[in-house]
């Protein structure tokens, strides 16, 4: 009797890379391989470089240990566009007797999220008065806020002030008890190239 046995690796393969969530600093990529790799293989074997400056960015290889599903978080040095290139080299294992048979590479430009105002909130300030607090899901420099914005009824006098990441206060002539429509017009420039 004789047998004749194939000890090559299946080809692992990625079968998926997609953008998850983020908070406008830390982004989530989500990656699928055809075969569970563990995140000490591929945190190993993994360069995540950002396009617009050439550096490597750390990050942080997320979920369980071995498994086809991986996610990848990073705070990316260049706000305004978030552009990586994720590159694998090749040999990476999957389990059960799989490897990566060539390097990977693959250039991703993350899309600007839709801005959304995420929280109001009204406040009362010493010689400013009654004033609307805002917090929004992206960065976005108060003039250009300022330059955006109205109110149904009208408001006189509107002013816009930075409180902090993504926290803005809005100044006017409010009159109180009265409802107001908010609107932010479109083509505001923001933080993860929005328009």
């Amino acid at each position: 009797y004789t047998a004749t046995f194939d000890t090559r690796p299946e080809p692992l393969r990625i079968t998926s890379v997609r953008w998850g969530e983020t908070t406008g600093v830390r982004h989530t990529l989500f990656m699928t391989f055809s075969h569970p790799v563990t995140n000490e293989a591929l945190s190993s074997r993994m360069t995540l470089t950002e396009k617009a400056t050439g550096n490597e960015l750390d990050f942080a290889v997320r979920g369980p240990d071995l498994s086809d599903n991986k996610s990848i978080q990073f705070r990316p040095e260049q706000r305004a566009e978030v552009e990586v290139t994720l590159s694998i080299e090749a040999g990476l294992p999957g389990t059960p007797n799989a490897a990566l048979l060539e390097p990977y590479q693959h250039e991703m430009a993350r899309p600007a999220p839709p801005l959304r105002i995420e929280d109001t909130w009204w406040g009362r300030g010493g010689k400013d008065g009654l004033f609307l607090s805002m917090r929004l899901n992206v960065v976005v420099g108060a003039k250009e806020i300022e330059k955006h914005i109205t109110f149904t009824p009208e408001v006189e006098g509107l002013r816009v002030s930075s409180e902090g990441y993504r926290f803005y206060r809005v100044f006017g002539e409010f009159r109180s008890k009265t409802s107001y429509q908010l609107r932010i017009g479109e083509g505001v420039e923001y933080a993860g190239g929005g328009k």
